[in-house]
């Protein structure tokens, strides 16, 4: 569908949302199944214009190739320990006070290196 845009003869762009990423591509998904369609996506779909949106309440339940991918990440606040390890991984140790102190709809946002906190 998007070899166009590979080929540069369209520059048309498809962007995916995929709600509970945690069930849709679970952590380890890489190891048990090398040959996952998905896995292309999160690898490779850039290339092919293929935005790829990922929500999830378990950042730590999704697999490492999707959260290794990301540009950017809007994360709230979370319950599980494991969970808020990987969120702080994801912006940086200097914000684990800040991540820790969310309350509810209030988040922390990161692309590059840009952090931004929403309170």
């Amino acid at each position: 569908m998007q070899s166009g845009y590979m080929a540069e003869t369209s520059k048309a762009k498809i962007t995916l949302v995929v709600d509970e990423m945690d069930l849709s591509f679970p952590s380890g998904i890489r190891q048990r199944n090398p040959k996952h369609g998905f896995l292309g996506l999160c690898l490779r779909g850039r290339h092919y214009g293929i935005n790829l949106v990922g929500i999830s309440q378990r950042p730590k339940l999704v697999d490492i190739s999707f959260r290794a991918n990301m540009s950017a990440v809007y994360l709230f606040m979370l319950a599980e320990p494991d969970d808020i390890d990987v969120a702080i991984k994801l912006v940086g140790r200097e914000y684990a006070q800040t991540f820790r102190n969310l309350n509810r709809y209030q988040y922390v946002y990161k692309a590059g290196n840009c952090v931004k906190v929403k309170k």
